[in-house]
């Protein structure tokens, strides 16, 4: 998604999830997203035993944001799917 617009490219899990926020298609996010990146270490790393708090605080509110990211992103690929419907002229006021 962020490689189909212009832009720097990021280089950690914050500033992607950022770049996503930053997307119209996907503003409704706006804040919620970026939080969640150092859970991916805790989970890719296996630290549960040491910060078992943090997953908690995930499972009752950032699992709703990723849910809905799921979402968005089936909309903005469907979008990009779908030919593009030429605008109707609008009438000269």
């Amino acid at each position: 998604m962020l490689a189909a617009t212009p832009g720097s490219v990021p280089y950690t899990y914050g500033q992607i999830l950022g770049e996503l926020e930053a997307l119209e298609a996907f503003s409704s996010l706006s804040g919620r997203l970026q939080p969640l990146a150092p859970l991916r270490n805790l989970l890719a790393y296996e630290y549960l035993d040491l910060r078992f708090g943090r997953v908690t605080r995930f499972v009752e509110g950032g699992a709703t944001a990723v849910g809905e990211l799921a979402q968005l992103t089936r909309a903005w690929a469907r979008e990009r799917d779908e030919p593009q419907q030429p605008e109707a002229p609008q009438p000269a006021p």
